[in-house]
């Protein structure tokens, strides 16, 4: 039973439109407001900020089986997985590098896109469903079937957690995208998640002036190591401001949670903005102002470690999105409960 476009619409979030071309189903997390707004400032931002991140089915289903037929093309890295997730668990994936060793250090391989399928056995009885679509390359659905006349009922979360950040929240290098601390974060809540997160990019309001067409109950702000690289101070100053005072004009009374940045490798270097241990103060200063904004020093957070990056200095990988999640989670659930 090949699922409808309507169906798949039906059990989609993270995704502002849907659309289908050419046979393939697209899932586009940006408004066109915002996607001009990047285009404005960088081709190679513009192209990230067609990924799938973030974007999610969710359905129960009775189904003993599932197929999936995908098209990756140009994103922000050349691999890319879809995972499986059965009942709160990945039972698999559909990739272009589990058929070959991966490096400790896979960042920088480079892996063949295009078009990738995968049966997966569902097991008996009815279960919850979740295709987690891949936070890099631009990952489009061709075919999604069950078995024939098997059930399906929609099962998106009520609630939403909105995501602004740097490729961190975007999810590089993680191999899986359902192993990232945006996914993570946004199941310990119980919500979709909703992530406006590019790689590469230091704080740019244009992102956050679009309204989106929902309330979200959290909001996660993650800038920083990108500005301390890319901007001046008074640049950053500027932008971060204003980036809070959208959030806060768009969504009164919503609680938002001010990341700092993580440790990375490159900490003990001069960049635009000066040394790196100037960025967190300025976003606890900036952030004082806003009454709903809980600041979460995460520069702890990671262990000092080569090992826990996939690119070696700076994005976490799986085992280091888990030192990150473990240290982020436990101070967003208490000051939810304040």
């Amino acid at each position: 039973m090949k699922l409808s476009f309507a169906q798949i619409e039906s059990a989609c979030s993270g995704a502002v439109s849907i659309t289908q071309e050419d046979g393939l189903i697209r899932f586009h997390r940006m408004h066109q407001a915002q996607l001009d707004g990047i285009l404005a400032l960088s081709e190679t931002y513009h192209i990230r900020a067609h990924s799938t991140t973030g974007v999610k089915l969710d359905f129960r289903t009775d189904s003993t089986s599932l197929f999936l037929d995908v098209n990756a093309s140009r994103g922000t890295m050349s691999y890319f997985a879809v995972d499986i997730i059965v009942d709160g668990k990945r039972i698999g994936s559909v990739d272009n590098f589990s058929h070959e060793e991966i490096p400790v250090f896979h960042a920088k391989k480079a892996y063949q896109l295009g078009d990738y399928s995968g049966h997966f056995d569902l097991g008996p009885g009815e279960k919850t469903v979740r295709v987690h679509l891949s936070w890099g390359p631009v990952t489009s659905i061709r075919e999604l079937s069950l078995d024939d006349g098997a059930t399906f009922i929609p099962a998106v979360p009520e609630k939403k957690v909105l995501f602004y950040g740097d490729s961190i929240t975007q999810g590089m290098d993680c191999l899986h995208p359902s192993q990232t601390y945006s996914a993570r974060i946004a199941d310990a809540l119980g919500m979709a998640e909703y992530n406006k997160a590019i790689a590469g990019t230091p704080s740019y309001p244009v992102i956050s002036a679009v309204r989106e067409e929902f309330t979200p109950d959290v909001v996660v702000v993650a800038y920083g190591t990108n500005d301390w690289t890319l901007t001046d101070t008074a640049t950053f100053r500027a932008n971060y401001r204003a980036m809070h005072e959208h959030i806060r004009n768009h969504y009164p009374g919503v609680p938002v949670f001010a990341l700092t940045p993580l440790f990375r490798y490159q900490m003990n270097e001069c960049r635009v903005m000066g040394a790196f241990c100037k960025v967190a103060p300025i976003i606890q200063e900036i952030c004082a102002d806003f009454p709903d904004v809980t600041v979460i020093d995460c520069f702890p957070f990671m262990p000092r470690d080569h090992l826990c990056f996939g690119d070696g200095i700076l994005h976490p990988n799986a085992k280091g999105f888990d030192y990150y999640f473990k240290g982020l989670w436990p101070q967003m659930k208490a000051a939810l409960k304040e």
